[in-house]
């Protein structure tokens, strides 16, 4: 049950850092971030 509780957390942490990469290398998605932080 550990195990795959700490596959979910890794699977997750790529999918949040692929997302994140994706908004930065878009102008506008990075516009949309920083409207979204305010």
């Amino acid at each position: 049950c550990y195990a795959y509780l700490e596959n979910l957390l890794k699977y997750f942490k790529i999918r949040m850092f692929k997302y994140a990469l994706n908004i930065i290398m878009s102008p506008k998605g990075l516009k949309e971030v920083i409207i979204w932080t305010k």
